[in-house]
């Protein structure tokens, strides 16, 4: 799924490659976010009694930078 939703983007950004300049860089970065967020430090226990209330989703960033200029 993730693999398809960047390569979708890849494929836009393809088409708009014209009118990106050269020397901006285009990196999609696609990642997954929890409604209900757990510390970092949960254990097994406290993920499991959550289980039902996690909904995750799919989110998707662009980036444009300007590549450096190395002198």
């Amino acid at each position: 799924m993730i693999r398809k939703l960047k390569n979708k983007y890849k494929k836009y950004i393809s088409e708009l490659n014209e009118e990106i300049p050269d020397d901006i860089s285009v990196t999609i970065d696609v990642f997954t976010a929890a409604e209900h967020l757990l510390s970092p430090d949960a254990d097994q226990y406290e993920y499991e009694s959550h289980i039902d209330d996690l909904h995750l989703t799919l989110g998707v960033m662009v980036i444009f930078e300007r590549k450096s200029i190395l002198n």
